[in-house]
């Protein structure tokens, strides 16, 4: 069931990060966090790393195809 305004968001790491470095993951993630909150100004709600490199954010539609433009 969808949910109005709530975006799984998936990062893509780049091949020069080690994926099975968890401090890895998580400081690319959060540095990707910090980045998106602030480019496009969406709320992060949660940080995933364990089986997605990916957050969970409360946008609006209009942000989100900004983010995919």
């Amino acid at each position: 069931k969808a949910i109005d305004n709530k975006y799984i968001v998936v990062f893509d790491a780049p091949k020069i990060i080690d994926k099975t470095d968890k401090k890895a993951v998580a400081a690319y993630i959060a540095q990707q966090t910090k980045i998106l909150s602030n480019q496009y100004n969406v709320t992060v709600e949660r940080e995933f790393g364990t089986a997605l490199n990916g957050v969970l954010v409360d946008a609006s539609k209009k942000q989100i195809h900004t983010l995919l433009s």
